[in-house]
This record gives structure tokens, sequence and C-alpha cells, in this order.
């Protein structure tokens, strides 16, 4: 009865599935040029600048010591690689965590990425951190294009030996024993009874919480030196939490941000989660290698093809944004949220 209240409206009659296809497009690549290419080029196309500062430059020894490396400009970011950091003999030197940005502008695909490294000098004096280089292909200029930034001094104090503490006792110290014992209470009377501290419930639930606090404290410290050598540990540990963060910076875009900002995030928070749980190198990893080693790590199979159903949405939100509603962005955002809680399970 409906369908015929219907079915002479415009609005809401009945629909079908149309199928468009367009032309075929044909797209040349050229080669780059093997001549001249310099041994730091690890792929990245376009024009970009370097930024590299380290804060603070002047610390006590076993302080650390942020280097911040940025790169930005027009290209392919997912080609901009770590750059190779030549640490001074005594400087203990960690993996970089890799901050994002994409953006397009004006039709052109670009923005930044940021790579903080963390040193730690283990001795005293000044260790230098010799210049960082970054090579490109300008497309423009046709040609190799190779950034040096400036070599930094790093002023440390201190040494990691502490100097041995005395404990022995002058001849006045000792005489000095003699004299501090308490006097002899005679009103008994006015001490009182009272009750034994052993017999108090408190006490004995104090002694039981000691070797229970000194455990917990056991667990802890192992699990914090494990944390600083153990990168892999580290990562798989840190992997929820920085997806979580990266959600959290969508649920910001959900409504305000732009279609490509949004997508972004969520793509950026589905691969570093499985970069991190299964300790992947973040940089240039691509959906196919994703998808082999979570099949090699035995996930389901829908489970792989919802993660990589949901990439695919993004990459095709962000490079070719229709401007959905936020509806979809809200789904988006929590099959993200699902699809990594799966994938917490089996890895």
């Amino acid at each position: 009865m409906l369908d015929d209240f219907f079915a002479g409206d415009p609005f809401f009659g009945r629909s079908r599935s149309v199928l468009l296809q367009s032309e075929e497009l044909q797209i040349e690549v050229l080669p780059l040029p093997e001549q001249g290419r310099p041994a730091e080029f690890t792929g990245a196309v376009g024009r970009f600048q370097l930024s590299v500062e380290a804060q603070p430059t002047q610390v006590a020894v076993g302080d650390p010591v942020t280097l911040r490396v940025l790169v930005e400009g027009e290209g392919n970011m997912a080609a901009v690689q770590p750059l190779q950091v030549d640490a001074a003999a005594g400087v203990k030197l960690y993996d970089p965590k890799v901050e994002e940005e994409e953006r397009i502008t004006n039709g052109v695909y670009g923005g930044r990425r940021l790579f903080e490294y963390i040193l730690i000098p283990e001795q005293g004096g000044t260790l230098n951190i010799p210049p960082l280089r970054f090579a490109y292909f300008d497309p423009h200029q046709a040609r190799y294009e190779l950034l040096e930034s400036d070599p930094i001094a790093i002023h440390s104090e201190g040494s990691v030996e502490e100097e041995g503490v005395s404990y022995g006792l002058s001849r006045r110290d000792i005489e000095a024993v003699g004299e501090d014992i308490r006097y002899i209470k005679p009103d008994v009377e006015v001490l009182g009874t009272g009750s034994m501290l052993y017999s108090s419930y408190w006490f004995w639930t104090f002694q039981g919480a000691l070797p229970l606090a000194f455990f917990a404290l056991l667990v802890w410290q192992r699990h914090q030196r494990r944390l600083q050598g153990d990168v892999a540990y580290a990562r798989q540990r840190r992997a929820k939490g920085e997806a979580g963060r990266r959600l959290a910076r969508a649920d910001a875009l959900l409504e305000a941000g732009t279609e490509a900002e949004f997508y972004g995030e969520v793509r950026a928070a589905l691969l570093e989660f499985v970069a991190d749980r299964l300790n992947l190198a973040a940089a240039g990893l691509t959906i196919e290698v994703c998808a082999e080693v979570l099949a090699a790590h035995q996930v389901e199979a829908e489970t792989i093809a919802a993660w990589r159903d949901l990439l695919t949405r993004c990459d095709f939100a962000r490079f070719a944004p229709a401007g959905g509603p936020p509806t979809d962005r809200a789904a988006a955002r929590r099959l993200a949220e699902e699809v990594i809680a799966g994938l917490e399970k089996r890895i």
C-alpha cells in the first residue's frame, strides 16, 4: 500500500542503482635518474625544507636531550624516512618518535614529518652531533637536492660514578653515645597500661602490606627497566595509548575538521598500531605488507579484511574527498576502534 502511495512522487518513488564508468586515463611515470643520486636519497620526490633543533644543550650526565628533526614541504611524505643521526661517543641514542601531518593545498599534496630523537649523555664534556643530511629529487628542477643542518654541540656536566660516602665516627661522636640514654621515669601510674602495639589490627595490616608493596615495587622496577632496554616491548605497551591519542585527535576533527585531516588521523592510528604491536618500522609501511604480516600472525581473515577496507576508505577520502556527512566519519571512527580492539587480542 505504501509503495502505491509513493509511486507517483518523484522524491519517494522507486529507485535503482546505476553503475557509471569513466574513460581510461593514461599516466606516464618517468624513472628517477641514476646520475647525481646522493647516498642519503631514500625516495623523497618534491620540494622540502629541513630544520634541526636540540633542547636543552646544557644538561647533567644522564639527563635526556630532545633532538627535533622537521622535514616539511610538497611531495610524498610517506617516502620521507628518519634521518641518520651519528651520535658522538658517550651518547645513548633511542629510536625516533614520528609525528606526521598531511595536507592538500591548491591541489598539491604535501605536509610535514617530525622525528623526535632522545639522546642521553653518559659522560661529561662537550659532545658533538655531526650535521644531518636529507636528499630529495626536485621534479621542477629535474635534479637531486641535498639539505644539511648545522652541527650541534651538547655540554654535559658531572659523572655517572658517584663518590663514596664515609660513615666513620669521630671521637666526640663516640663519647656522646654514653650521654644519650633517656632517664628512668619513676611515676609508673602516669605511664598507664595502654595496649600493646602488636595486638593492634592496624599493626598487622601494615605488616602484611609491606611485602605486597615491596613485591609491587620490584614488578614496577622490572617493567621500567624493560621499557628502557627493550624497544619492541616498549612499542607494544604504548601501541594502544598512541592509537587512542590518534583517535582522540580524530574526534576533535569529527565535526570541525576537514575530510582529509580526519581520515588521515584514523589511517595513522590503524597503521601505527600494527607497527608498534609487531615492532615494524612505521615509515613507508604499506597496507599490503601489514596484511601479510597480520596473516602470518594467524589474524582472522575477516579482521584483516575490515582493517584493509577501512584503510582503503581513508585513502580514498584523503585524496578524493567527497564531503561526506559527519555520520559517515563517526561510523569510520567507531569501526577503527573496533578493529584495533580485535587486533589487540591477536597480536
